[in-house]
């Protein structure tokens, strides 16, 4: 008899792991808040490498290197079935000064990864080569077509509320104007929203706003995702050109963003000085799921013995949600 899993949250994180979950010939039903993908995996940037790893324990790495990879097969997956191209770019990351050189090309030497000396508007930069990028938005439309085809059930603008439980079991969810959601297993992979459905889980995750704008279009090309100190500009296949992010500790306030859209707009043109006068086109922001050395949480509940986590993967949700997706469907099977 298959068994049915109910995973709550339907970012990159959940659609990734009930992909893993059907390829198990499991039942699935995700039960997201708003509407799939709309929260930070739909913000993120989409660049598939965790910003300054070098500066990382080596775990973070070691649970981001294998996801191009992943991605370079889910593409044609996605675009066979949906004919959605989510954009998969070999773009590679030039560093701006100032950095560590000996410090970075040590790292990439370690870990197999070919790094050169370039330049980039009268800088020397460093370039750190097969580093690749998406488009989420795309990313995420696409997945929420396929998911439906191969049998997925989505619930969407459904909010858990509470579990209904049997001793160490849980029975059901509890979904406000809905009503109970029954299955064998349930995974939390709510992101930054996680806390507000397992109380225990507020004291390792915890929202983090990040900022992002979008130019509008010009002439100016970008061979290479730019990168100092934090901030990155990348350009979509439309020639936009994307700017972030943020790291605010606000909670989940969406107020005063204009500090930080005029932040990562000066920090822009301090990179590229073309893109001054350039209007920002667009600006958004998600809320990210922070933790303490950006270790996500995948592990079974330390109460529930049928309830999983798969969350707190901090700015590396789309880069990390391959390995933790099919590490945590692994735990959810055996």
């Amino acid at each position: 008899m298959n068994q049915k899993v109910v995973i709550i949250g339907g970012g990159i994180i959940g659609c990734l792991t009930a992909i893993e979950l059907v390829k198990k010939s499991v039942e699935v039903l995700v039960v997201e808040k708003s509407s799939i993908g709309n929260e930070a995996s739909k913000a993120a940037g989409g660049v598939l490498f965790p910003l300054m790893p070098w500066n990382y324990e080596s775990f973070v790495y070691g649970l981001c290197k294998n996801s191009s990879k992943y991605y370079i097969e889910l593409e044609k997956i996605l675009f066979d079935n949906t004919n959605i191209d989510i954009e998969l770019i070999n773009s590679g990351i030039q560093i701006l000064p100032p950095f560590n050189n000996d410090e970075i090309v040590n790292w990439c030497k370690n870990n197999f990864i070919e790094a050169e000396k370039s330049s980039f508007n009268n800088h020397k930069t460093l370039l750190i080569k097969d580093i690749f990028q998406v488009n989420p938005p795309k990313l995420m439309r696409a997945l929420k077509i396929y998911l439906k085809k191969i049998g997925v059930d989505i619930l969407e603008n459904s909010e858990v509320i509470n579990f209904e439980q049997n001793y160490n079991k849980v029975i059901a969810c509890d979904v406000k104007d809905f009503g109970k959601v029954y299955g064998d297993k349930f995974i939390i992979a709510s992101g930054a929203w996680s806390s507000q459905i397992n109380e225990k889980l507020s004291k390792f995750v915890y929202p983090v706003r990040g900022q992002v704008i979008q130019y509008e279009k010009s002439d100016i090309k970008l061979k290479h995702i730019i990168f100092r100190d934090g901030t990155y500009i990348l350009q979509r296949k439309d020639n936009s050109i994307v700017v972030g992010s943020t790291l605010e500790n606000v909670g989940f306030s969406k107020e005063n963003v204009e500090e930080s859209i005029n932040f990562l707009n000066s920090r822009a043109i301090s990179m590229i000085h073309e893109l001054k006068g350039l209007k920002i086109e667009k600006h958004w922001f998600g809320f990210r799921p922070g933790t303490e050395k950006n270790k996500p949480i995948v592990k079974v509940d330390d109460f529930f013995d049928n309830l999983f986590l798969n969350t707190g993967h901090h700015r590396y949700g789309i880069t990390m949600a391959p390995h933790t997706a099919t590490s945590l469907v692994d735990y959810v099977t055996c």
